[in-house]
């Protein structure tokens, strides 16, 4: 048995154990005990959260210490309760899950925000949805209903310095009983200082004056090379910030990984940077001094990371992105 299976009375006979009031220096040792114990909830299970959710609702005191929140593999994330954390910075769904937005709207200190593999909705009226320190939304593969689709747009992010999209625009049905349709998202009326993270294939509007970083696998970007235009119609020739995925995969055979990479890249002008999202990748070390040689005297800004970059599996805005 594990803390995870351990019924909610019992949970609360062990807490109650462990902060007893005893002496000032005990009480000091216990406020710093339960500012570290709660300030990451990692929610895995339908009785995991059930259990913090009784727990914080019965010591209120502790629910003002969360500031990171981790919802993964189960139900419905609808509970008004998290609108008590009101210390609460960051929040990551993802796998299955399903969240309403609105629970989060007005956290006064909410700074990121990152869905994954999800459905997104929102109820009530979206006018009233506002999320005032909200930096950075990453949307990976997340279906996002019609009411939540109405908060991509500055009135409701006024804050906002990164946000990311990667959704799947192929229609039909999803996992979650919604019809899939594509979805044009636009970008035009946030100001230029706004970092944009965009999958290859997405469709999107916005300012010329963005600077976008577009993502991709190495086999779409193959078929893109071999077209001169990706699926969304923009051109090859016009790409300024990439992040290639998935890198090793389609490289596997390829005498050398980086001789290719570079190939690529000279087809590609008006390149600044280039994010490669995984170090593995079959290679020479001539051939990598070779490639870094060639990035360096384009100017381009070349940046390796690992998949472990990010908090949440399937979150797509590199931190290297924000501080560029």
């Amino acid at each position: 048995m594990s803390i995870e299976t351990l019924p909610v009375e019992l949970l609360e006979h062990i807490i109650e154990a462990a902060v007893p009031s005893v002496t000032d220096r005990d009480t000091r040792w216990r406020r710093i005990a339960q500012r570290a114990l709660f300030a990451e909830a990692g929610l895995t299970t339908p009785r995991a959260t059930q259990a913090f959710l009784a727990t914080t609702a019965q010591y209120p005191h502790f629910a003002n210490h969360v500031r990171l929140c981790k919802v993964y593999h189960f139900g419905k994330v609808t509970d008004a309760t998290f609108r008590s954390f009101r210390s609460l910075r960051e929040v990551y769904v993802g796998k299955g899950g399903k969240v309403d937005i609105a629970i989060l709207a007005g956290l006064p200190q909410l700074e990121i925000f990152s869905v994954w593999l999800a459905l997104v909705t929102c109820t009530g009226n979206p006018a009233s949805t506002i999320f005032p320190a909200l930096r950075i939304l990453s949307s990976c593969f997340a279906e996002w209903d019609d009411m939540a689709r109405q908060l991509f747009s500055p009135a409701h992010l006024p804050a906002i310095q990164g946000l990311a999209l990667y959704h799947d625009d192929r229609a039909g049905g999803s996992e979650w009983g919604l019809e899939r349709r594509p979805w044009t998202a636009d970008f035009s009326a946030f100001p230029p200082s706004l970092r944009l993270v965009v999958s290859i294939s997405t469709q999107y509007i916005l300012d010329t004056r963005h600077e976008i970083l577009h993502e991709t696998d190495i086999g779409e970007l193959y078929d893109a090379l071999d077209a001169g235009i990706f699926v969304n119609g923009l051109r090859v020739a016009d790409v300024q910030h990439l992040r290639i995925f998935e890198i090793c995969y389609d490289m596997e055979g390829q005498e050398d990984g980086y001789e290719q990479l570079r190939h690529l890249v000279k087809q590609m002008p008006q390149l600044k940077s280039l994010f490669i999202s995984n170090e593995e990748m079959p290679s020479t070390d001539a051939s990598l001094r070779d490639f870094i040689k060639y990035v360096k005297q384009r100017g381009i800004r070349y940046v390796e990371m690992g998949h472990d970059d990010q908090h949440l599996e399937g979150s797509v805005i590199p931190p290297q992105w924000l501080e560029m």
